[in-house]
């Protein structure tokens, strides 16, 4: 592929052994060259090796799933490698390898003219900074990729947003594991989220919707928090939040305020059960209930985690119901990350406003040192209508995720939502059980019909014979019995 500026791709380039094993020499890039984000890499893996196209293996499929639920498509992007070959076994490409292909990526920046670019890699910054990243020679030494992920670097006429290479990410644990993996899932889309919110922000010179702290009004009057309980009539969306006293509404807790957001931009703050709440909101709470109610019944309403929310202000004698909930919309569309709303400190896991919205983190109150009626109510307010707000937001993110997968919105409206409904009910009332149908199934005496098939089952079950490692296949040890002999034959095993 030859360009007037120069050859980007060459696929007879022998100026390093690489050629000698590459299925595909010189992997060309992915995308159109008349855009301003250039993504580079390191160097293709098997993967696009026999692609012939970058990023497409397991880290690349990481990096496109972060593309798809940013802010950024894919066709606003040239993506590119600054080694063009496959190196064996997939090993950092040396300062041979490095210096035989630089040609091409001096041709790219040529061609492209980008005006920011997302580097990948101590490999990659280093061709553009010509320092080495992570190294510490006194002569060319200069921190390492982890350190400068979520800053931004001016290098000649390129804004550099540093970041760490997927396959870092997926050699950390990926889906696999389920702790480590999510952790640093999690890590990622936040910092690469920030990173797109960072360039729109460059590129419209204003802050982004997303991750713009929202404007949060306290009604501190009765007649003030009938005007807001107006003005969300307007909308047809809302998303609502609670902060309260304890987990479980019992008598003596209190509700101490309730968050609405009809927008994502502004949120309302109704105290109702606060210390710190005005006599005259008091006073007007069997108005306030009603209208509240009346609210959360007529409009499409968004929570996160909307089974605690519901049995609140239920219990609390609001009527209401959930149509959207983030959280479970955010496990059925990545199980592989946290669904938590928020990193609860900057140090602690991201959570979907960070990873998705770009929210940096570090906006919430740390609940674990104190109960909510011990905050002051503005900044227990301003808290709890930040969450409201980023709950709007992220109901259009998952509904965006969605349009491209909708057998998951079907499963998620047809299924997980009647549940959440299912599952605050039962919550409350509990389930009848017909204690004498169910002593015919199982009773003290072993004699029920359930007893019996379970019996009827294990009888013929025997632990050593060649089928049974396959209870085990998640991991788990053979059983050994007491008298150390093995329960499953060496065959089986």
């Amino acid at each position: 592929m030859k360009r007037k500026s120069g050859v980007l791709a060459n696929p007879d380039c022998k100026d390093c052994p690489l050629h000698e094993i590459a299925r595909n020499v010189c992997v060309p890039a992915d995308g159109s060259t008349d855009v301003e984000i250039m993504f580079l890499g390191r160097n293709p893996g098997e993967d696009e090796d026999k692609a012939n196209k970058p990023f497409v293996g397991r880290a690349g499929q990481l990096l496109r799933n972060a593309i798809g639920a940013s802010d950024l498509e894919e066709s606003e992007l040239y993506i590119t490698n600054v080694v063009k070959c496959h190196t064996p076994e997939n090993r950092k490409p040396n300062k041979v390898e490095l210096a035989a292909c630089d040609k091409y990526l001096q041709a790219e920046l040529k061609k492209v003219k980008p005006k920011y670019i997302f580097v990948f890699g101590n490999e990659a910054l280093g061709q553009l900074t010509g320092k080495e990243h992570g190294s510490s020679s006194k002569k060319k030494g200069a921190p390492g990729i982890t350190s400068l992920q979520g800053k931004t670097m001016r290098v000649d006429d390129y804004i550099i947003f540093p970041m760490a290479h997927p396959s870092f990410i997926v050699r950390q644990g990926g889906v696999e594991d389920n702790k480590g993996g999510q952790r640093a899932r999690a890590s990622y889309l936040a910092t690469f989220n920030a990173n797109v919110q960072k360039l729109r922000q460059m590129q419209n010179d204003e802050e982004t919707v997303d991750a713009a702290e929202p404007e949060v009004k306290l009604c501190l009057t009765a007649a003030a928090a009938s005007r807001a309980l107006a003005d969300l009539e307007k909308s047809d969306v809302i998303a609502f939040d609670l902060e309260t006293q304890g987990l479980w509404p019992e008598k003596d807790k209190r509700l101490h305020i309730v968050c609405l957001s009809g927008d994502g931009k502004t949120s309302y703050v109704i105290p109702l059960q606060h210390p710190e709440t005005p006599k005259s909101i008091k006073d007007a709470m069997p108005s306030i209930r009603e209208k509240l109610g009346h609210l959360l019944t007529t409009k499409k309403t968004i929570a996160h985690r909307a089974q605690f929310d519901l049995l609140w202000l239920r219990a609390k004698g609001v009527r209401c119901k959930a149509s959207f909930d983030t959280k479970y919309a955010g496990h059925i569309l990545d199980e592989n990350v946290p669904t938590k709303l928020k990193a609860r400190s900057p140090e602690d896991v991201p959570g979907q406003v960070e990873m998705y919205l770009g929210v940096p983190s570090g906006y919430s109150l740390d609940m674990s040192q104190a109960d909510t009626h011990i905050w002051p109510l503005r900044e227990l307010s301003k808290y709890g209508g930040m969450d409201a707000a980023y709950t709007w937001r992220l109901r259009i993110r998952h509904l965006r995720e969605f349009d491209k997968e909708p057998r998951l919105l079907k499963l998620f409206a047809n299924v997980t939502m009647p549940a959440v409904e299912l599952f605050t009910q039962i919550e409350t009332n509990g389930i009848e059980v017909d204690w004498d149908y169910l002593d015919t199934l199982f009773n003290d005496k072993k004699k029920g019909k359930c007893d019996k098939r379970l019996k009827k089952i294990t009888d013929t079950f025997q632990a050593s014979m060649p089928a049974c490692p396959a209870v085990w296949a998640d991991d788990l040890p053979p059983m050994e019995p007491i008298d150390g002999d093995w329960d499953t034959d060496d065959l089986g095993i």
